[in-house]
């Protein structure tokens, strides 16, 4: 098992050979929310949940853990929200937040909660950004987003993004 000793500080550096494939060689966690946002467009917007990292070999693996809650109204039986995970400009995935129902005499609220998970290959060791964004699937029926669910400080926290590297 080969070690290094870090010069005059005399810390013990394990390399590589110690960090068999599947060992977590970083983990990075964004910083909480201070506010509370919404929108009523169709347009992808960012949600502030958001992390930087940046691999130290290309053959790494980032585990990506995004989580928290929303809240969706609207004056009508339906309203569809759509939360997006992605790398830098890359779409990794999406999860859908809505309500529908029967009855269109009502005014809906609906808090729900989301996780998205992604073991990402980006195959690079420059800096990456992992973020959430989140939109409308339609503006009828006066519809409303909101992340996170509700505007409380205790609430902000719940809405985090966490990254590990992963040795490949």
């Amino acid at each position: 098992m080969a070690i290094t000793l870090n010069g005059t500080t005399n810390v013990i550096t394990p390399t590589t050979a110690v960090q068999p494939t599947g060992s977590i060689l970083q983990v990075v966690k964004g910083p909480t929310l201070s506010a509370r946002i919404s929108t009523t467009s169709t347009t992808y917007a960012d949600t502030g949940t958001t992390v930087n990292i940046t691999p130290s070999a290309t053959s790494s693996k980032i585990w990506v853990i995004a989580s928290g809650d929303t809240w969706i109204q609207g004056t009508s039986y339906s309203a569809y929200g759509i939360l997006k995970l992605l790398r830098d400009s890359t779409d990794l995935m999406e999860v859908f937040n809505c309500y529908d129902s029967e009855n269109s005499t009502f005014y809906a609220k609906l808090g729900q909660s989301h996780c998205m998970q992604v073991l990402d290959s980006p195959a690079t060791t420059s800096q990456i950004t992992y973020k959430v964004q989140y939109r409308l699937m339609s503006a009828n029926y006066s519809s409303q987003f909101y992340y996170p669910s509700r505007d409380e400080a205790d609430f902000y926290k719940n809405n985090q993004i966490t990254v590990m590297e992963v040795a490949g």
